[in-house]
């Protein structure tokens, strides 16, 4: 159960900070009125320092996912491959 809280949490922090990262680049560069939002300069801060936790919540995403799915693939293959004597 905690395994599934923990996979919903990092799945929408991640989707947070991605649509703060369009967000905040679109507002850098100008685009679609996203510079009324915030400043060029406000904007261009919360990007970079939006990098480091953005990169460690995919890094997170990932490995979750690759390791349940490494589980799975182990798990279903299990003995049933395995040589016969």
């Amino acid at each position: 159960m905690k395994k599934m809280v923990f996979k919903k949490i990092v799945s929408y922090l991640l989707l947070v900070m991605l649509v703060m990262y369009f967000i905040t680049g679109f507002a850098m560069t100008r685009q679609f009125g996203f510079d009324h939002i915030m400043s060029r300069h406000l904007a261009h801060t919360i990007h970079l320092n939006m990098t480091i936790p953005f990169v460690i919540l995919i890094i997170l995403h990932v490995f979750i996912y690759i390791k349940s799915d490494i589980k799975k693939l182990f798990k279903s293959n299990g003995r049933k491959n395995a040589p016969k004597k």
